[in-house]
């Protein structure tokens, strides 16, 4: 279920007033406030999804999306008799949506979205079936052959969403369609042909 995706009502006549704030979240020995849909990967596994969304138009019903979308939440938690799932943090300002989505870890994401996320080593990959290219770019500009990598330490994402996402750890290599910038972890998607893979 994408909560993006889901209807909000237009309110007219009526303006909806909130308190501003910023989302920051820590990266390295600093903050980082993303701009754009950004998946955090916790040390402990965990992930927390940051929700940003221009809907253009200024007057919607924020508490009706809200209370769906936690519908939405509280009914995978019943199915699989966990709390695997929360929301928290949100607003919605000047005709934007930001919301912070938190998830156990990479299964939830993946079975509450509908989309491809793993995170592991490249050994538990292969278990998954999951297809390890055969090289990456590295960040420091050179070629990595991931057939030379420690399989059993080295740490992979495999994703086919659209988001940016942000690792606890160094970044070592990245597929084609990925950028990173100075955000210590930080990885940006240039485009979402394909699949993306990240090394760290």
């Amino acid at each position: 279920m994408n909560l993006l995706k889901m209807p909000m009502k237009i309110i007219k006549g009526k303006t909806l007033f909130f308190t501003g704030f910023f989302l920051l979240f820590l990266v390295g020995c600093g903050s980082f406030q993303p701009i754009t849909n950004t998946v955090f990967i916790e040390k402990n596994g965990a992930i927390r999804e940051y929700l940003v969304e221009d809907f253009s138009v200024d007057l919607y019903d924020i508490d009706e999306w809200k209370k769906e979308a936690e519908e939405e939440i509280a009914d995978y938690n019943r199915r699989k008799s966990s709390n695997g799932i929360y929301m928290e943090n949100v607003l919605f300002e000047n005709s934007v949506l930001e919301a912070s989505v938190n998830y156990a870890d990479d299964s939830d994401y993946k079975d509450f979205n509908g989309v491809l996320f793993f995170e592991g080593t490249i050994t538990e990959a292969m278990a998954e079936g999951l297809t390890v290219p055969k090289s990456l770019n590295g960040t420091d500009g050179s070629t990595i052959i991931t057939a030379e990598l420690d399989k059993d330490s080295t740490r992979i994402v495999v994703y086919d969403i659209a988001s940016d996402v942000v690792v606890p750890g160094n970044v070592k290599g990245i597929s084609d369609n990925l950028t990173t910038d100075d955000v210590k972890g930080h990885v940006i998607t240039v485009n979402d042909d394909g699949l993306s893979y990240i090394i760290y």
